[in-house]
């Protein structure tokens, strides 16, 4: 799959509303599922918000693989209560992610009730990283 996500980018990259500028990743449970890999291997990559993921079933050594190879700045989301990833998993991801930036933002609710304002924070988080889009 990071085979594909690489063509992508570099499809992408060719557009002329695209151009060759920071490029950041977003994606939560599934997105990180998928993201994180792609996101340790591609150095284009300077920044990702990722979570809602934790060391787990088929994917667990994958992930925790490719986490200890993910350098660029980490926004990590986890939900408390969240009844598809218990805590410490999602703590244990968090903790063999090797950026030097990473940072782990928790709220109460459930996997699928990520309050809106984390959904800013963590488009501030890319903002900051990236530079504006305008």
């Amino acid at each position: 799959m990071v085979a594909d996500w690489r063509a992508t980018l570099d499809a992408l990259r060719k557009c002329s509303d695209v151009g060759d500028g920071t490029v950041g990743y977003w994606g939560l449970s599934m997105g990180s599922i998928y993201g994180l890999p792609f996101v340790a291997a591609e150095p284009r990559i300077q920044v990702a918000v990722l979570g809602l993921l934790g060391l787990v079933g088929p994917t667990r050594a994958r992930l925790e693989a490719d986490a200890r190879t993910l350098t660029c700045p980490v926004l990590f989301l986890q939900q408390w209560d969240d009844e598809l990833f218990k805590r410490q998993p999602v703590l244990d991801l968090f903790d063999v992610i090797a950026s030097p930036d990473k940072r782990l933002h928790v709220q109460p609710g459930a996997h699928a009730a990520v309050p809106p304002e984390e959904f800013q924070h963590s488009v501030d988080f890319l903002v900051k990283h990236l530079g504006s889009c305008s």
